[in-house]
């Protein structure tokens, strides 16, 4: 008996799951909701650039690893940021912070690249 009712049972309560779980996959938007979402599928924003700016260690500390601890902070807080950025940009401001940034020949390059100059500074970056 208990196995006939197992049997009776179990395809109902599987199936009355399954339509639970397939209620709550809808995404049900309001007509608002909707017009945002057809025009951000159309035009989509722009993606995100995060810029790093300013951040230095006293010349004391040269040499100790505190500015690459710095930059792998920096880092991590803009990789778990929700900003979906596509690239991490730093405004070095001179040759020295340049050279950072991209390595030397008698230093090893982090795996960052040189992007451009920003806006409104006038020498090397």
């Amino acid at each position: 008996m208990k196995s006939a009712y197992r049997q009776a049972l179990m395809p109902a309560a599987h199936d009355a799951a399954q339509r639970a779980i397939e209620k709550q996959a809808i995404l049900r938007l309001g007509a608002e909701d909707q017009k945002r979402f057809a025009e951000a599928l159309i035009q989509p924003p722009a993606p995100n650039a995060a810029l790093i700016g300013w951040m230095g260690r006293d010349l004391a500390f040269r040499g100790a690893g505190l500015g690459s601890m710095l930059l792998y902070d920096a880092i991590s807080r803009v990789a778990q940021a929700p900003i979906g950025a596509y690239a991490i940009c730093a405004d070095a401001i001179d040759e020295d912070a340049t050279a950072f940034y991209l390595g030397t020949p008698e230093k090893e390059n982090r795996g960052l690249l040189e992007c451009g100059q920003s806006p409104g500074r006038t020498g090397s970056s």
